[in-house]
């Protein structure tokens, strides 16, 4: 459950941001906090990207890369996670 909720959350955070960076960047500003939010959004979703296939996978040399399979497998589960966070907020799990 602590997956789903952390997909849910960091793909809201990342979509409410986009419109406020593309605003920012409309009347020539530079968007900072909608670069914070849609950062903090994109970092649950990689972290939960991380943890769901076991961690992620390292170069000899120790740098962490993701394969082209995990974030798209992520990805497919976010309406599932909406489903799922909703479904235990309805029924007063969380």
């Amino acid at each position: 459950m602590d997956g789903a909720v952390h997909l849910v959350i960091g793909t809201v955070l990342a979509c409410l941001a986009v419109p406020s960076l593309v605003a920012a960047l409309m009347e020539r500003r530079f968007p900072l906090v909608a670069l914070l939010v849609f950062c903090a959004g994109a970092g649950l979703i990689l972290a939960v990207a991380a943890r769901r296939h076991g961690g992620m996978p390292t170069d000899p040399e120790g740098a962490a890369r993701f394969t082209t399979e995990t974030l798209p497998a992520v990805l497919r589960q976010v309406p599932h996670a909406f489903v799922e966070v909703a479904g235990a907020v309805l029924a007063g799990v969380w």
